[in-house]
């Protein structure tokens, strides 16, 4: 199973980088993979919402090249919270699972993006950074290939 964590970035805070080396890791001795995708600004706006929907765009442009067959989550505040373990039963299926997160300025609404979506889900009712977010999506990977294997881990 691949976990794929999906964002628009140009760079990691270092402690994001030691959490994802750190599941990838655990990931893999379960015969799992995790990548991250950083897609990197080429533009920057002075206004929110055009930054917003530039962000989106390459968010966008990187699925529409992506033709794995991948289930795709989107992380949205106002998207539904799911448990662990609904989401495992959830994405099982799939051999590919992409977590799509917004930049530091969020996704835009409306967008097409949104029609690619497989699952919209909120993480927490608190506001986190996107790179916070990348963390928690790498633990939710391992945790959930943790289930699918009978890991004692997710107890």
């Amino acid at each position: 199973m691949v976990f794929r964590i999906i964002t628009v970035s140009n760079k990691l805070i270092d402690f994001v980088e030691l959490a994802v080396n750190h599941y990838s890791k655990n990931l893999k001795s379960l015969g799992g993979r995790l990548e991250l995708t950083l897609l990197k600004r080429q533009k920057r706006f002075k206004g929110r919402d055009d930054q917003r929907r530039y962000d989106t765009d390459l968010l966008l442009d990187w699925l529409r090249r992506d033709s794995s067959g991948a289930m795709n989550v989107i992380l949205d505040p106002e998207g539904k919270p799911v448990p662990t373990n609904q989401l495992t039963n959830i994405v099982k299926q799939f051999a590919k699972i992409n977590f799509i997160i917004g930049s530091d300025v969020g996704i835009a609404k409306p967008h097409q993006l949104w029609s690619l979506a497989h699952l919209k889900i909120s993480i927490s009712p608190w506001t986190l950074s996107h790179q916070v977010c990348i963390v928690i999506c790498a633990e939710q990977a391992w945790r959930i290939l943790s289930i699918i294997k009978g890991h004692p881990y997710h107890k």
